[in-house]
């Protein structure tokens, strides 16, 4: 055995005190001493009063040993499984698509998609603004016309990986566009649309260089270096990392789980930032790629093409199309010391360039909490049995011949430490009704925590009044807390609300001045509607600022992340709908295009689509009549929504209300109709 797998006895000071059982007993010496001692001055190991505060300072030493085992022991049931339903970390930890670069990797990570740009768009058709009428049209009057600059509108643009294969079989442009449409749509951010989807076309490059080369084993080898060297930084792709690797290079779990979860692994940001889509190649930047090869020793002429004349030093790239490196017409000519080493095409030699890292296995896998063993910590021994047999305590009795008196002080004694026991045996129960206090949806027993002291070996059922069924029912009587069972319920829940950054007090409050129902009917619904918002938090935590999927087949079934979870906090019910219209979906369309009357007159300032939402409620009876709710229903919802959005709340008349309803599931069907419509068109 070497030095490094040596094990050591810890010499440093136990963390707690409740571990150090000198401690403890120092501790406990010096509250005797200061409690009796006017009375009493022998506080040596002989005194049967220090004899008891040392077994009563063992038994506490158990206990925090226990309290100190890992968690998953702490929470694991008899089969070892946790106990608890918490939410994964990769439930937890991810959110859908809120910044540019969280779309970008969300199409970067799709099938047949070799790089990608998310870039602001202008859409189509123009917009104006009539300053003096105050009226919003398509077409600008004569004076006074602002063209309106939309904020919110995205334009996707992605490079075609033509190696990308699915079960063996390559996908078209159109599979691919179509992929991309739905993976977008479906964390498509509150106040943001996307134009059409749209595939780039290539454009090839051509490179034709001279490369002076040192000694090398394999010139074909170093033929294909440079191409992939040239390949790579023409069309950059980004690298994923697969899950399994990052977690053993030591990337926090928080840094992997930043962001939209993807299917191929860790897209590390500084990879997003080394792909840009180049706008112009200097040959400078390709003979600095080249010469950094192990090998090359010189670039003695270099010059590139995008199909026409050749450029010795910098190449405009077309903005609308993807850059690549054309295999087929390159020429790469490798030279050592005047004489020709290898020359030709590149075909065949940059083919691995852009392919997507095997995914490697699923992140739930390599996340699975860890199995705890299951220490029975409610397991509790009597501390008489750890008692000398002079006490006449422990499991050995006094002998038969001991005088009815002596028999009389040992049960005495038996009584007076039963009541630490018990006291004991009551902690232990309640480490072991831990995962019960942390679980989210409730399990038998969660109010109490009791256990009684049983022993056939020390006799104690001789020391109680009750027994059985009607001893156990004493002990909950006496452990059970002033405090109501629904409301120790509401405090837990709030307890692991807070957790996770949550809160549902104000909600709770705001219920409380304004509901007709008894108290008992309304701490049920409080505590019912905390156990679903628990439930159902990873959804809420990640979409809260997501839009609803207008690609669904059933449209007006998909809810917004802000819309279902103001629901949620406002405990509103199927009878309670709110409707959450983003204003940017409501924008002119190309079809509208022939439309010459003004669109909105008088329009509420000069920009009524970007950027702002509308929260429709209806005004029918319970809550939605008071003031009360009302305000907090308002208050709510500006607290709710992403800071950059405006929110415009409108109650509207149970009839009228109705009405919206059927006009805006009608709305959400053309919305998909017309969008899928469009997507066909494009591909």
């Amino acid at each position: 055995m070497t030095m490094s797998d040596a094990h050591f006895l810890p010499v440093a000071p136990f963390a707690h005190t409740a571990l150090d059982y000198e401690r403890l007993r120092q501790e406990g010496l010096a509250h005797l001493e200061q409690l009796a001692g006017p009375a009493w001055t022998d506080f040596n190991d002989h005194d049967p009063g220090i004899t008891i505060l040392e077994q009563l300072c063992y038994a506490l030493t158990d206990l925090a040993y226990r309290l100190d085992y890992e968690i998953p022991d702490l929470l694991a049931r008899t089969d070892g499984e946790v106990g608890v339903d918490f939410h994964p970390p990769e439930a937890m930890l991810p959110n859908a698509a809120v910044t540019l670069d969280d779309l970008r990797r969300l199409v970067i990570d799709v099938v047949g998609v070799r790089n990608a740009w998310v870039l602001p768009a202008a859409g189509s058709p123009p917009i104006y603004y009539d300053e003096l009428a105050k009226g919003i049209s398509l077409t600008p009057p004569q004076d006074n016309a602002t063209a309106i600059a939309l904020r919110g509108l995205l334009q996707v643009r992605y490079e075609y990986d033509a190696a990308a294969q699915v079960d063996g079989r390559a996908l078209t442009v159109a599979e691919v566009t179509a992929a991309v449409t739905h993976v977008l749509h479906a964390q498509r951010p509150l106040g943001v649309d996307f134009l059409p989807v749209q595939p780039l076309s290539p454009e090839n490059i051509e490179v034709v260089a001279r490369i002076e080369i040192g000694l090398v084993d394999d010139a074909r080898a170093m033929l294909a270096d440079l191409a992939q060297c040239l390949a790579d930084y023409i069309s950059p792709a980004p690298r994923f990392t697969p899950y399994a690797v990052a977690l053993q290079q030591g990337i926090p779990l928080e840094t992997l789980l930043t962001g939209p979860l993807l299917h191929h692994g860790y897209l590390d940001p500084a990879e997003l930032a080394r792909a840009p889509k180049r706008e112009l190649l200097h040959t400078s930047d390709l003979l600095r790629e080249m010469m950094a090869l192990p090998g090359v020793e010189a670039v003695t002429s270099l010059e590139i093409s995008a199909g026409g004349p050749f450029a010795a030093w910098t190449l405009p790239l077309n903005a609308e199309l993807a850059p690549r490196l054309d295999v087929a017409n390159s020429r790469l000519t490798l030279v050592r010391r005047g004489q020709l080493v290898s020359s030709g095409s590149l075909a065949g030699l940059a083919e691995r360039a852009g392919a997507k890292t095997p995914a490697g296995p699923p992140l739930e896998t390599l996340l699975a909490p860890p199995a705890g063993r299951d220490r029975h910590l409610g397991q509790y021994r009597s501390l008489m049995h750890q008692f000398p047999d002079l006490y006449g305590v422990n499991a050995a009795g006094l002998p038969a011949t001991a005088p009815p008196a002596r028999q009389a002080q040992a049960l005495q004694l038996k009584g007076y430490l039963l009541f630490f026991d018990q006291l004991l045996a009551i902690l232990f129960a309640q480490l072991d009704h831990v995962r019960k206090l942390l679980a989210v949806q409730p399990l038998t027993g969660f109010a109490t925590a009791a256990q009684p002291v049983i022993d056939a070996e020390l006799a104690l059922h001789e020391l109680y009044h009750s027994q059985g069924p009607a001893l156990a029912q004493l002990l909950a009587q006496l452990t059970e807390s002033s405090v109501p069972a629904g409301e120790l319920r509401a405090r837990q829940l709030d307890h692991l609300l807070a957790r996770c950054g949550e809160s549902l007090t104000e909600y709770a409050l705001a219920m409380t001045g304004i509901t007709a129902s008894g108290q008992a009917a309304l701490q049920r619904q409080l505590v019912a509607d905390r156990q679903a918002f628990l439930a159902a938090l990873p959804r809420l935590a990640a979409r809260r600022g997501s839009g609803l999927n207008l690609l669904l087949e059933a449209p007006a079934q998909s809810t917004a992340g802000l819309a279902e979870r103001l629901q949620r906090k406002l405990g509103l019910s199927e009878a309670e709908p709110l409707l959450l219209i983003e204003h940017i979906l409501l924008r002119p369309g190309p079809e509208d295009e022939p439309q010459r009357v003004p669109l909105i007159i008088p329009a509420n300032g000069p920009d009524p689509y970007s950027l702002q939402l509308s929260l429709v409620l209806s005004l029918g009876e319970g809550r939605a009549e008071q003031v009360e709710f009302r305000t907090y229903v308002e208050r709510l919802a500006r607290q709710e929504c992403p800071a950059h959005l405006a929110i415009h709340v409108h109650w509207l008349a149970p009839a009228v209300f109705a009405q919206w309803r059927l006009a805006y599931a009608g709305w959400l069907a053309a919305q998909r109709t017309l969008r899928l419509a469009a997507l066909e068109t494009a591909v």
